[in-house]
């Protein structure tokens, strides 16, 4: 019997090697002229980081302010309404005591309009969303003057629709649930614009 030494890891050796002689070729043999190296960081990369940050920081101060200066002018060219309420109210999902109210629009951003309800008395207010827009009644116009509208069912009444008496618009809101046998009457109050407006 004979035996013969083998070397199983010479298979690898001679792959690395192979390698390593191909890298070294590749390697520039000497250094590179400076008219050859184009570099892309401008000013230093930390500098840069702390500019950037900045400069957002500003961005969006300055969109902050520029937001708040748009809803400040729509809000103080939108016409404000004062109304005496005699009994209790909802608004959304607030109930609302009986007594004076100042009725505007709110600002906002979007094409759908808001209207701010707010008690002179308590401060108390509450923010609807208009959820369509609808011709008012004809009555109304003839009249001119600003009205909101209370859908009642057995003494819970909420406001419904409002107009400011002078659009083309009125806006109706969304109401709460009703039962099955219950019958809903509308209370109309008219209201006041604001002097000075």
């Amino acid at each position: 019997m004979r035996f013969t030494a083998v070397n199983r890891s010479g298979g690898k050796w001679r792959r690395s090697a192979r390698r390593a002689r191909v890298f070294k070729a590749l390697r520039a043999p000497a250094q590179w002229h400076a008219s050859c190296l184009i570099s892309v960081r401008i000013g230093d990369a930390v500098a840069n980081s702390k500019e950037g940050k900045a400069m957002k920081t500003l961005t969006t101060k300055l969109m902050i302010a520029a937001t708040i200066l748009v809803a400040a002018a729509s809000a103080a060219s939108a016409q404000n309404m004062t109304v005496q309420i005699p009994f209790e109210f909802r608004v959304g999902n607030r109930v609302m005591a009986p007594g004076t109210y100042q009725v505007g629009l709110a600002p906002s951003m979007s094409s759908i309009p808001l209207f701010l309800v707010q008690s002179r008395h308590s401060g108390r207010q509450a923010i609807l969303l208009a959820q369509a827009r609808v011709d008012p009644r004809k009555a109304w116009t003839a009249e001119g003057n600003p009205k909101l509208e209370f859908a009642c069912v057995g003494g819970r009444c909420a406001l419904a629709q409002l107009w400011d008496g002078a659009g083309t618009d009125a806006y109706k809101f969304r109401l709460p649930k009703l039962g099955k046998d219950e019958d809903i009457h509308l209370t109309v109050i008219p209201m006041q614009r604001d002097k000075g407006e």
